[in-house]
């Protein structure tokens, strides 16, 4: 046998063997990936739960903007800049919004926090919560229209 065939023959074993052990460790990093793919599809949350955190937003954007036309019909001083907390406090001290009425702004001002800043926690809320707290900020809302249309 020829030394040369004997060297060319070491080299192609030598490479295949190399080449079936990488792709052996690609096909089992690829299978890795896909089982925590479909993990994290499993947990993550259905459209129809981003719908429902949509739907809230608009809600609570409605309700600030509710909040800030009934400041500036009772002669409050705010601006753009001003926070929701701060007209909310101050329509509290003039007795326009009652103490029940905070509380719950209050409560779903947490929730919309949770919403914005989920830190991984999202997949721990459920449609339903979502859908509780619309029902609450339309209530609130309500309120705040009959506020505004006495004044």
């Amino acid at each position: 046998m020829n030394y040369r065939n004997i060297k060319s023959d070491a080299r192609n074993s030598y490479s295949d063997d190399f080449a079936a052990e990488t792709f052996s460790q690609l096909q089992s990093q690829i299978n890795s990936l896909q089982r925590d793919l479909e993990e994290t599809q499993s947990k993550s949350a259905s459209p129809s739960l981003y719908e429902s955190i949509g739907e809230f937003f608009s809600q609570w954007s409605l309700l600030e903007l509710q909040l800030f036309t009934l400041a500036d019909k009772t002669d409050l001083k705010v601006t753009e800049r001003s926070s929701i907390s701060k007209v909310v406090k101050e329509l509290q001290s003039l007795n326009i919004l009652q103490t029940d009425f905070v509380d719950k702004l209050n409560k779903l001002r947490t929730f919309r926090n949770q919403l914005v800043h989920p830190y991984g926690k999202l997949g721990e809320i459920t449609e339903e919560q979502i859908n509780t707290h619309i029902k609450e900020l339309n209530t609130l809302s309500n309120n705040l229209a009959e506020l505004i249309s006495k004044g």
